[in-house]
């Protein structure tokens, strides 16, 4: 009954805008029906997919003028292996994503990002400095994302992948001003 009352028993809610409805997942007592104004900044397109399902390949195709944060390219810069303590990499992505948002520079995050806390607290930063949050999400069948892994030349481990697979949590509406997904 809540559903009908809230008009979205057979249709999703209508939010007043992208931006209500950000804030509406993100605050306390916000109502449904409030509109909020949009006091966004910056453009920060957040990407989700597991590796070698696609991710970089967006970026080649979608750069425009944006910057981009690569976790791996700051892996090589840094000389960090994918299995060594990950925090010098994030700390490093963390410091050039508040001097581009202080900036007010749009920028890609690249990573895997496949865990609805990972994308949270990065979502909380970027927030933080009023942007305006895109998850792109992307995905590709097992057989495909094995495929193309294999054919990397930095290759995940099988292990790792199968381990990333199990804590899988694709991203959705409620965490975003907007949501692609591309396959």
């Amino acid at each position: 009954q809540l559903c009908r009352d809230e008009d979205c028993f057979s249709t999703p809610k209508a939010f007043p805008s992208p931006h209500s409805r950000f804030l509406y997942f993100r605050k306390v007592d916000r109502s449904v029906d409030f509109e909020a104004f949009d006091d966004t900044r910056v453009a920060v397109t957040l990407l989700s997919g597991l590796p070698a399902s696609g991710k970089d390949h967006w970026v080649a195709t979608h750069l425009d003028d944006n910057a981009v944060i690569s976790l791996d390219a700051l892996r090589r810069k840094l000389n960090v292996l994918p299995t060594d303590n990950q925090g010098t990499v994030i700390n490093a992505a963390k410091a050039e994503a508040r001097r581009l948002l202080a900036a007010g520079k749009p920028f890609i995050w690249n990573a895997t990002n496949i865990g609805t806390a990972t994308r949270s607290a990065l979502i909380d930063l970027f927030a933080a400095y009023g942007a305006k949050v895109t998850i792109v999400y992307i995905e590709t069948n097992e057989p495909e994302l094995l495929r193309r892994n294999a054919a990397r030349a930095e290759r995940v481990p099988d292990a790792a992948i199968a381990r990333m697979l199990d804590r899988w949590q694709p991203p959705d509406l409620s965490e975003c001003h907007d949501l692609l997904i591309r396959t």
